[in-house]
Parts: C-alpha cells; structure tokens; sequence
C-alpha cells in the first residue's frame, strides 16, 4: 500500500534551534519595551519635579511681590500697653516715632549726657553699657564714664574703631561692648513682636524696640504748610502771620507780640524771666504805688516800633500768663498806670481754653529751622519710652496712659494738659528740665513686616521695611527679607 511505504523525517538539529530563536525575539522585544518605559517614566518624573519646581518658583515669585506689595498681609508688633498683646494676629504698622532716636537726642545734647540718662531707665540697661552707647556715638558724657573707646575694640580678634558719629542702624550696637542679641532683640527670635511659645521668655522686649534712628519730624502745619515763628523778630509780620491762619482769634495774636515785647509773669505773680519780672515792676525808671488795673486786649494798640526781647520757649508758658503793660496817666503828671492783661489761653480760673490752645499748636512753632531733631511721639510711645523722657514723674506717665484712651484730639500736645491733665508746671520750660522739649504727637515714620504666601504649603516671604511718608511722597529708608525667620505670624494665630 502506498502509505505504507510512505516514510516518516525526523526534524533536523537547525528545525529545533530556529523555533528556540522566536522565543529570544519575544524576551528581547520585552526588555526594550521595558527598557523604553523605564526611561519613559524617568523622563516623566523629571518633567514632574521640573514642572512643580517651576511652580514653586513661580508661586515664590508671586509671594515675593504679595509681600513688596504689602498686598498680603502687614503685621507690627502690638502695643505693649495692651493687656492682650500677643493674644492674636496683629496687623498694620509700628511708629518709629513713639521710640528714641539715637541720632536725635544726640544732636539736642552732642555731650550725650542727655542720652545717657535715658538709656539707663530701659529694662535691663546697665551705667556701664548706656556709657559704652553714648561713646560709640562720639558723646563726651559716655567717653567720661569709662565708655568703651578704640582700645577696647582694636584689641579683639577682628579689631574695629569706634563709629564717633551718628549710627545708621539700631542694629550696629551688636558691635557695642556689653550689648548681646539677645538684650537688643529680646526673646523674639523670630522678630514677630510676640515671645511665642517655643521661645523663651528671659527677655520679653529687646531695646530694638524702644530706639530707632530712623524717626524723623518736620516743622510743618497740620496742612504740611510752613508754621507760623512765634519768635519772630519782625512784630508787625508776626501779627499779620498769626491773624491770618485758621483757627486764630485777634486777641491772642496780640496778647503773643505783647508777650514777646514785654515778657510776662503767672497769675501766681511769679516772673516767666527775670528782665520780665523787672520789666512788669518798672517803667522806664518811674513806679507805680496803685494796684494793676485789669485790661481789655481787644482794647490795645500794638507799637511794632517795640522790639520783640522776650523769647517763647514753649507754647504752654503763655497758658495761665499774663502782661503787664505800664504808661503814664494823661491826667497825673508823673503818675504811671500798671495794666494787667491775661492770655486768652486760659481763663478766669485758670483753666485752659482747649480749642485755643490746640489751634496754637497746629499753627505755631517757637523753631524756624524746617526739621525739629525727632522728638518722642507721646500718642504712641510704649510706658518704658514715656518712663525715659526727662521731668516727667511716674504720675504723669501714668496720666499719659491713661488720657491716650479717653482723649479725642491728640493731633498737638494740647491734650496732654486739657486731656490728660499733666500738671501745667511740668510742660512748662520755667525749670531746669523740660519734658516738653522731647515730646511731640507728629509722626512721619513706619516700620512694618509685609508677609506673602499661599493657604497651606507653599513659599513665605516676609519683608521689613521702614517707610518715610515724607508729606505724601513716601520712600523706603530700609528694607530687610526676614523670609528665613518664618511666616512671623503668632503661634496661636488662626
């Protein structure tokens, strides 16, 4: 039979080994395939990191200009008069002016001996570090109290000289002997104005926070205008100045060039200055034996012939003042007649006349130059700033205190002795220290910390700046990224 005969081939050695070649193609095709993915997703891992690295980038860039926007938030350091102070977020601005200036007090006093005893009534002030201060700041007093000088700093492993001269930062005393960054910072490492829980609280607030060299107050109105000199030679001119600004009554631009031809004394009969005092007691070598009559001011002729002798050193010598104006009588050869005329600062009583008095300070300044060396503003100074200012008692600190929370109108001093009711006596320049040479209620000035960032993770950026708004005008007088130290917000902030 055919099939029979039909043979049977075995498969061939190459038979086997090309089916064993189809399997290699497969495993092969899988590691490439493999391999491609593997480098697929490294590719896509790297695009990943450099997508939300690009994103973190830009949203850093977007926190940054949140921040130099102040578009954010604008956090300071809450009023260390507050009881709840640090309890909560706090927001807006700090004023340089409610601090000393370092700079300032030493052009008032160049010796710093004025310097000096303020410094050492500052919370953990020593004699010894506020003459190391003042020497730094070239002050005679500081260098006469053993103050650190160029030896003591030229000794050193990084030897440096004294500065001699005004500062331009609060941050330059780390070079000062004695001062540590812990005394001029405070327990607040991260410079939020709040000692927050994960800090600790040996000091609660630095001196950075009491003195400043940036505050800075110019003479000018309440308008921004050129105020009225009140010590203005020309008494015609000082007249018609007067009469003409807002606020300004006839009888008291007289009774000021009457003052300032004729000095003056208190009601109490005690002479405002000693060529005053004889001034009222003599007339051109004739007396008087009749008492004072009381005169009308409304009434007066002012002689601008007369020169102006009396200089006014304080806008509250005239509260509570008076003129004696001496003539002959017409009708008595020989006889002269001593006429009492009484500031219209105050009346009857010797109570002051608040709106008067007020519109006095906004007008009129005893200085000429455009720049008053930076005063402390009272409206906002903290109590150890206010505790610093010369002649004022601890009782009139506290009456400061208290009147900043019930007074209505704290744009002039005014308020401090119609409000606050800080004895007369104590404003006034007729003692050896006066307080109202350090005081004012102008402020031009501003610290504030700008904090960008996004809701949950993301970039913060924090910046400080100190902002001179100069009428209208501001500039930047400094600027520091604090974006190392955290968001600054409080701890227990929501």
């Amino acid at each position: 039979m055919a099939n029979e005969n039909t043979q049977i081939t075995a498969p061939t050695p190459d038979a086997k080994r090309g089916k064993k070649r189809r399997g290699v193609v497969l495993i092969a095709v899988l590691v490439v395939i493999a391999a491609l993915s593997l480098a697929a997703y490294h590719y896509s891992d790297m695009m990943t990191s450099e997508f939300k690295a690009s994103e973190y980038s830009h949203r850093n860039v977007q926190a940054r200009a949140f921040a130099e926007s102040g578009y954010f938030t604008i956090i300071a350091p809450p009023d260390p008069d507050d009881s709840n102070a640090g309890a909560g977020p706090y927001y807006g601005v700090s004023d340089e002016g409610g601090k000393i200036n370092l700079n300032a007090m030493m052009k008032v006093d160049p010796t710093g001996q004025a310097l000096m005893e303020m410094l050492v009534k500052l919370p953990n002030m020593t004699p010894d570090v506020a003459a190391n201060i003042v020497a730094w700041l070239g002050g005679a007093a500081g260098q006469q109290s053993n103050g650190a000088n160029n030896d003591a700093y030229m000794t050193g492993d990084k030897p440096y000289r004294v500065r001699g001269g005004p500062i331009d930062s609060v941050d330059e005393l780390l070079l000062v002997r004695g001062v540590t960054r812990q005394l001029l910072y405070g327990s607040d490492l991260n410079r939020n104005g709040v000692v927050d829980l994960s800090e600790n609280n040996a000091v609660p607030r630095g001196w950075c926070n009491y003195l400043t060299v940036h505050s800075r107050e110019q003479n000018v109105t309440m308008a921004g205008k050129a105020p009225a000199f009140l010590n203005n030679a020309n008494m015609e001119e000082l007249y018609n100045t007067l009469n003409a600004q807002e606020g300004m009554t006839d009888d008291l631009a007289k009774f000021i060039v009457m003052y300032r031809q004729n000095g003056g004394s208190t009601s109490q009969g005690k002479s405002q200055s000693t060529l005053g005092g004889l001034a009222a007691l003599f007339g051109g070598g004739s007396s008087s034996n009749t008492a004072p009559v009381k005169g009308t001011i409304s009434n007066y002729q002012l002689k601008y012939t007369k020169l102006g002798s009396y200089s006014i050193n304080s806008i509250f010598d005239l509260v509570d003042m008076q003129v004696t104006i001496k003539s002959v009588d017409p009708k008595i050869p020989g006889k002269v007649i001593s006429t009492l005329y009484k500031s219209p600062l105050s009346d009857e009583s010797g109570q002051p006349n608040a709106e008067l008095l007020n519109a006095l300070f906004a007008i009129g300044s005893i200085k000429e130059e455009p720049e008053w060396p930076a005063r402390i503003n009272v409206n906002t100074a903290p109590r150890e700033v206010l505790m610093t200012i010369p002649g004022l008692a601890d009782t009139d600190v506290q009456k400061i205190i208290d009147g900043r929370k019930a007074a209505t109108n704290m744009s002039t001093l005014a308020w401090l002795l119609t409000d606050a009711q800080v004895p007369l006596k104590t404003l006034q320049t007729n003692q050896s220290t006066v307080p109202v040479n350090y005081m004012t209620t102008r402020s031009q000035v501003y610290r504030a910390q700008s904090i960008g960032y996004f809701e949950g993770k993301g970039p913060v950026i924090r910046i400080e700046a100190v902002i001179d708004t100069n009428n209208g005008r501001p500039r930047i007088l400094a600027w520091r990224d604090l974006s190392e130290l955290g968001k600054g917000l409080p701890e227990n902030a929501p």
